[in-house]
């Protein structure tokens, strides 16, 4: 994958596992915490005059929660634009620069 980050949105509360296994070929921890999550999946070919990025909707899964990396401190919206998420240029630069995002907010 040519992306610095990924884009998913939560889309379930935090589960506590109980036993150790593997789901959608990722493992989870015994006690450990996993979290249901929607994939956005960048458009590379979708480009405005702004130099926006365009997202579609993909597939949900379980991940672990330490799979949530980010230190993120400012909202971000994703505006839907009839086919696509859009994700202003100025955000993305933010997102790459300084990595401090607090709340990924998807308008549908």
């Amino acid at each position: 994958m040519n992306e610095d980050y990924f884009v998913a949105k939560i889309e379930r509360s935090a589960l506590k596992v109980d036993d150790a296994g593997v789901y959608s070929a990722v493992p989870f921890r015994k006690n450990g915490w996993i979290v249901y999550v929607c994939w956005y999946n960048c458009v590379a070919s979708k480009q405005n005059g702004n130099g926006d990025r365009f997202y579609t909707k993909g597939s949900t899964q379980w991940i672990p929660c330490n799979s949530v990396i980010r230190c993120l401190t400012i909202p971000i919206i994703l505006k839907w634009t009839r086919r696509y998420y859009q994700l202003s240029k100025s955000l993305h630069t933010h997102i790459e620069d300084d990595g401090d995002i607090i709340l990924m907010h998807i308008i549908d």
